[in-house]
C-alpha cells in the first residue's frame, strides 16, 4: 500500500536539512542553476518533510531545492519566512526509504531533450541572455547547448539511442548545414560514429583552422571584413573555428606579404620576395652577405653570456637560475638589436619574407642570388669569414650538433646501401677527375671528418653505434695486415667488395656545419644523398630536453610544440620555466615524428 501525504506550507526558516539524506555525491553541484530556475519558474516539486525538534521540520527529500531556496533568501530574492510547499507522510514511513525512492525512481531528462527544448525557447522569441538568466548558466553555455539542438534530428536520435556520444555530437556543430551533417553521418561506420576528430575532419575538409599561421598573419578580423566566412567551433579548447574561403585567405596572405616586400624594397634593397616557406635547403641557392659587424665589446659579451647559459642550463639553485634568466634576457636584447646593412650590400642582395607558426613575419636579409654574386664580390672583397646561418636564432653549436646527427644517420644508411654507395664514390672520383678545374672550392664526399667533437654523447648516438657494428662486421672479412689488402681486393667477390665499399664510403659523408665552416657543397650533397636513401631522420634522432629544447629560446620551444602537435599549446605552458618547458616539450614531441627543420 502506497504512502499517504499531507500537503502543507512551511516557513523557509523552519526547514532544516536531514543529515541522513541518501544523496551524498553531487549534492552541492548546480545549486546556482537550480536557484535561478526556481526564481524564474517557481518551485515545481514540493519538499518532502518530517517533524523535527523545537518546531522545525526536517527535509528528507529535496535537499538541493532547500539549498537553492536558502540561497535566494540570502540574495534577497525571497523572504526568509517565505511559505514553501511541502508534503508530509501521514503514515509511519522510514525516512531513508523515502529519500532513496525519490533519488532512485527519478529519471533525468536526456541531454538531447534539453538541447531541443532550449532551441524551441529561442524559436519562440526568448533571447540567449534571458535563457541564461532564467536557468542560472552563462551565455556561452546557452550558445553551446543551442548549437547542439540544431544538429540534425537523425543524429540527435542516434545520440538518444546510444549510437554516438556527446563529444562526437559536439563535433557536428561546426556546421549548421544538416544535409552535410547527415551526409557525413551516413559515411561513418563502427567506431568512427563516436570519433570526434574524424567527424571534424570530414566536416571541415578543405577548410583552414583559425590557428593556422596564414590566418594569424592576415588576422581573422581582416579575413571576415573581406567577406570570408568562418565555421565556429564552440567546443574547441581555444574557441576556434575554420575559414571556409581558402582562395580569399591565400590572396590576403600573399597580398600582405607583397606589401611588406614593397616596403622593404623601398629601403634600398635590390629585391624583396614573400614566400610561403623558406627552408634550410632553399637557402643553399643563395650566398649570404654579412651585416656590419657588431661592436667587438658586444660580441665578446654575447659569447660570454652564451657560455654562462650553457653552464647553468640544468642547474636547480635559485642563484644559478637568476643568473641564467638574466643572461638569457641580455642575449635576447643583443640579438634583437637591428642589424645594420651598408648601402652597397643592399644594392646587390635582397630579402625573403616568410611566416612562422605563430603568424609572425620572419625576414632573411642579405641573400645574394647566383647572378648577383660576381657584382657582390667586387664590393665585398674584404668581408670577414661568413658565419653559417641555420633556421632563425639556432645557436651555432646546436646547428653543428644537428647536422652531425644527420651526417651520422646518412653514414649508417649509406653503409647498408651498397648500390647508392657505389654511385657516391663514382660521383666523388668523377668530380675530382673531370670537374676540378670548373668548380670553385670543390669538396667531395670522400673527405673524412670525425664526428666525435661535433656530436654530444658521441659514443651513445644510435647511428654511430650502428655504424661501428657494421664496421666490425665488415672488418672480419678483411686481412689483418694492410699489405695484404690489395691481393684480397683482387680475389674478393663482387658482393664483398660492394659491402666494403659501402662502409668505407659512409665514413666520408660530411654534412656538418660549424661556426666557421658553412660546408655548402657537403650540405647540398647530403640533401641529394638523403633523397636517394629515402632517409627518415626520425629513425635516428628524437629531440630531447638536453640535446635540443634546452638549447633554444622559450619562444622557439613553444613554436616547435605547436608545429609538432598541429594545435596551439596550453595557456599555462608560457608560464613554465625554460627547463620545465624543455622537459615537457621532449615528452609531447616523443609521441610524434616531428623533427627540427634542419633534419626534415
Amino acid at each position: 500500500m502506497s504512502a499517504q501525504y499531507e500537503t502543507r506550507e512551511i516557513a523557509l526558516n523552519k526547514l532544516v536539512l536531514w543529515e541522513g539524506n541518501v544523496r551524498k555525491t553531487g549534492a552541492d553541484s548546480g545549486i546556482e542553476e537550480l536557484a535561478a530556475s526556481i526564481k524564474a519558474h517557481g518551485l515545481l516539486n514540493p519538499l518532502t518533510i518530517q517533524s523535527g525538534a523545537k518546531g522545525t521540520f526536517v527535509v528528507i527529500a529535496g535537499g538541493r531545492r532547500l539549498a537553492a531556496l536558502k540561497m535566494l533568501a540570502k540574495m534577497g530574492d525571497i523572504e526568509k519566512t517565505a511559505a514553501i510547499p511541502c508534503r508530509m507522510p501521514m503514515d509511519n514511513v522510514d525516512s531513508a526509504e523515502l529519500s532513496l525512492a525519490e533519488n532512485v525512481v527519478r529519471v533525468a531528462m536526456h541531454p538531447a531533450d534539453q538541447f531541443e527544448t532550449w532551441r524551441d525557447l529561442v524559436d519562440n522569441g526568448q533571447t540567449v541572455p534571458q535563457i541564461a538568466a532564467r536557468f542560472g548558466v552563462s551565455e556561452t553555455v546557452v550558445r553551446k547547448r543551442l548549437s547542439l539542438g540544431k544538429v540534425s534530428p537523425v543524429i540527435l536520435e542516434a545520440y538518444r539511442q546510444g549510437e554516438t556520444d556527446l563529444e562526437a555530437l559536439q563535433a557536428f556543430t561546426v556546421t549548421d548545414d544538416r544535409d552535410v551533417q547527415e551526409s557525413v553521418w551516413a559515411g561513418l561506420s563502427g567506431w568512427q560514429k563516436s570519433d570526434a576528430r574524424t567527424i571534424r575532419q570530414m566536416l571541415t575538409q578543405g577548410d583552414v583552422p583559425t590557428h593556422d599561421r596564414r590566418v594569424r598573419f592576415v588576422g581573422l578580423d581582416a579575413y571576415e571584413a573581406a567577406g570570408g566566412s568562418v565555421k565556429r567551433d564552440l567546443f574547441a579548447a581555444e574557441g576556434g573555428g575554420y575559414c571556409t574561403d581558402v582562395p580569399l585567405l591565400d590572396r590576403l596572405f600573399h597580398e600582405k606579404l607583397q606589401s611588406m616586400a614593397d616596403t622593404i624594397r623601398a629601403e634600398g634593397w635590390k629585391w624583396a620576395e614573400g614566400r610561403v616557406s623558406f627552408g634550410w635547403e632553399d637557402r643553399q641557392a643563395f650566398e649570404q652577405a654579412d651585416p656590419e659587424a657588431r661592436d667587438e665589446a658586444l660580441e665578446n659579451e654575447l659569447e660570454e653570456l652564451e657560455s654562462i647559459c650553457a653552464d647553468l642550463a640544468y642547474s636547480s639553485g635559485d642563484g644559478d637560475l637568476e643568473r641564467y634568466n638574466a643572461a638569457e634576457q641580455r642575449i635576447a636584447e643583443i640579438e634583437e638589436m637591428p642589424e645594420i646593412w651598408s648601402d652597397a650590400v643592399k644594392a646587390s642582395s635582397g630579402v625573403i619574407i616568410t611566416v612562422d607558426h605563430q603568424g609572425e613575419a620572419v625576414m632573411e636579409f642579405g641573400l645574394i642570388r647566383a647572378e648577383d654574386a660576381p657584382a657582390f664580390e667586387e664590393i665585398d672583397t674584404e668581408a670577414p669569414v661568413e658565419t653559417p646561418k641555420g633556421p632563425a636564432s639556432l645557436p651555432a653549436s646546436l646547428i653543428e650538433d644537428l647536422t652531425a646527427h644527420k651526417t651520422a644517420a646518412l653514414r649508417i644508411e649509406l653503409a647498408r646501401s651498397p648500390d647508392v654507395a657505389l654511385a657516391a664514390v663514382v660521383h666523388a672520383i668523377a668530380l675530382s677527375a673531370f670537374y676540378a678545374d670548373r668548380v670553385k672550392g670543390l669538396k667531395t664526399v670522400m673527405v673524412v671528418r670525425s664526428l666525435e667533437r661535433s656530436l654530444k654523447g658521441y659514443e651513445t648516438v644510435a647511428a654511430v653505434v650502428a655504424l661501428e657494428a657494421e664496421r666490425e662486421r665488415i672488418g672480419e672479412l678483411l686481412p689483418g695486415n694492410a699489405s695484404d689488402l690489395w691481393e684480397w681486393c683482387l680475389s674478393a667477390s663482387r658482393d664483398d667488395l660492394m659491402d666494403v665499399l659501402a662502409v668505407a664510403a659512409a665514413y666520408g659523408v660530411d654534412t656538418v656545419v660549424t661556426k666557421t665552416e658553412q660546408n655548402r657543397s657537403g650540405v647540398a650533397f647530403g640533401a641529394a644523398l638523403a633523397k636517394a636513401l629515402d632517409l627518415n631522420m626520425a629513425n635516428w634522432y628524437s629531440p630531447s630536453a638536453d640535446g635540443y629544447f634546452g638549447r633554444i629560446s622559450k619562444t622557439m620551444i613553444l613554436s616547435d610544440l605547436e608545429a609538432a602537435r598541429g594545435a596551439p599549446g596550453a595557456p599555462g605552458w608560457e608560464k613554465l620555466k625554460k627547463t620545465e618547458l624543455a622537459i615537457l616539450a621532449e615528452r609531447e614531441v616523443s609521441e610524434t615524428d616531428w623533427l627540427p627543420e634542419l633534419l626534415r
